[in-house]
């Protein structure tokens, strides 16, 4: 009570809920904002994972399409019916109605006079068949005789050629393993090219001669020479050999079994196909002969300053083979050569062309030096010309190290469009202008090197090397 008391009458009144002021609160919702490159990223990745997904899917459907199709099909599928050819019918069994109802006499008459008539015609044909025989027999001899005859021009044909050609053998001495010495020979085949003031001179491809002690020459009737190293090619490893004829056994001009070779021309344009002859050792033996076909008569071959071409045959012979390749007026056509022969044909006889080289042969023989400048090169084709925009001249593939060229700084795609004031329009112009000028000269050379903005012209000063070596 006393609590009730002490109320204020105020306390007992219902009270209102006190008045928030939110007049301070204010919210206002902002769009988010658009990231333009984050939105084109995310679309060209799923368009490139859409195309992506889709090629896939294609090479997929497309390697498992044949094999879903046997599947399908694999219980459909019936062998295949044989193709035949019906068989001609015979007529000489058939029966006529007219025989059906003959009697027996007139089907015996009927047989006679078939068997008659049958005799007769084994006989004709009898006859018919010895007379197409004795024509076999009489054409078959001709073409015999005719084949033989052939076979002796093409021998009588190897055997005058094979005068000019040597047996060279490379003598060294050295010492087995008990310190006796012994010597060591090694045979190839040599073409005499000439004869010049006295001395026979002999051509051959072989450097290991050039380390042979004593060099020793053997001709077709069996007499036997010194011989002695006159030049050497550095690039085609042609040597050129003399043998004095003093050192035979009958002078020169008297003896029939020796004679200098025939030169004739590797760039006939009916080459091609025609029947050759291989002398010297083309099957590894000395003397061997052997005849054949030219498969390919203008092969270029890739050598050093030099436009030399390649006679192929259809000739199998030894990958040791040397000597001469002669035509049918018994002309030698090319050197034996088949260092530069594929892998695929390495024992087919090929030769380097006698036209290219015979003024190497001639400087190899008079003594006269040669200049060295050392690139391979080609020309360039038409084509390359106008869409790779590549300068008409002579376009260089490589360079020897060391030479030449090398060091006068000439880079391999350099094209040559002046040389030593001479015009260049392929590698034939550079090689004819090249033998123009002499060894050990200096020489100015203009080019064209491919640049950023195109080929531009840049200017060189050669000094030229030599490049045969004479003992």
């Amino acid at each position: 009570m006393s609590e009730e008391k002490n109320q204020k009458p105020q306390d007992s009144l219902p009270q209102e809920p006190p008045v928030v002021n939110t007049d301070f609160m204010k919210e206002k919702i902002k769009a988010r904002p658009v990231n333009r490159r984050r939105l084109i990223r995310r679309t060209l990745i799923t368009v490139v994972l859409a195309v992506l997904f889709g090629a896939i899917a294609c090479v997929v459907f497309l390697a498992l399409e044949p094999i879903v199709s046997r599947a399908i099909n694999s219980g459909s599928d019936k062998p295949q019916t044989p193709v035949t050819f019906p068989e001609e019918a015979s007529t000489k069994d058939e029966i006529s109605p007219e025989d059906m109802v003959a009697d027996d006499a007139q089907m015996q008459k009927q047989e006679a006079q078939e068997a008659a008539q049958e005799a007769a015609r084994d006989i004709v044909n009898a006859d018919e068949i010895r007379k197409q025989v004795l024509d076999q027999l009489e054409t078959g001899s001709g073409r015999t005789r005719m084949y033989r005859d052939q076979y002796d021009s093409l021998s009588e044909i190897a055997s005058r050629a094979a005068k000019s050609m040597v047996t060279v053998t490379g003598i060294t001495s050295d010492y087995d393993w008990a310190g006796d010495a012994y010597e060591n020979s090694g045979r190839t085949s040599g073409t005499i090219i000439a004869e010049n003031d006295g001395r026979l001179l002999i051509v051959t491809r072989d450097t290991s001669l050039k380390h042979a002690e004593e060099i020793e020459v053997t001709f077709m009737d069996g007499s036997e020479a010194d011989a002695q190293i006159r030049a050497e090619d550095t690039v085609t490893g042609f040597l050129v050999l003399s043998v004095d004829e003093s050192d035979l056994a009958a002078p020169f001009s008297t003896n029939d079994s020796i004679a200098v070779a025939k030169l004739g021309s590797s760039a006939r344009a009916d080459l091609l196909g025609k029947p050759v002859i291989a002398v010297g050792s083309p099957s590894g033996s000395q003397g061997s002969v052997s005849y054949g076909i030219v498969t390919n008569a203008a092969l270029p071959i890739d050598t050093t300053d030099s436009g030399y071409c390649r006679i192929t045959t259809d000739i199998y012979g030894s990958t040791q083979a040397a000597g001469a390749l002669v035509d049918l007026d018994g002309a030698v056509i090319g050197i034996i050569d088949l260092s530069y022969n594929s892998t695929d044909s390495s024992n087919l006889i090929s030769a380097v062309g006698i036209t290219e080289i015979k003024s190497l042969l001639e400087n190899l023989s008079n003594a006269v030096q040669m200049p060295y400048f050392g690139i391979h090169g080609t020309d360039v084709p038409a084509k390359i010309h106008d869409t790779l925009g590549v300068p008409e001249g002579a376009y260089i593939t490589r360079f020897e190290m060391d030479s030449p060229a090398m060091e006068s700084g000439l880079q391999s795609g350099d094209v040559i469009t002046r040389f030593n004031g001479h015009d260049i329009a392929g590698f034939s112009d550079l090689i004819t202008a090249l033998e123009e000028v002499k060894a050990e000269s200096l020489v100015t050379v203009h080019a064209l090197r491919q640049g950023s903005d195109g080929y531009e012209p840049i200017d060189f000063t050669v000094s030229l090397g030599s490049r045969l070596k004479f003992e």
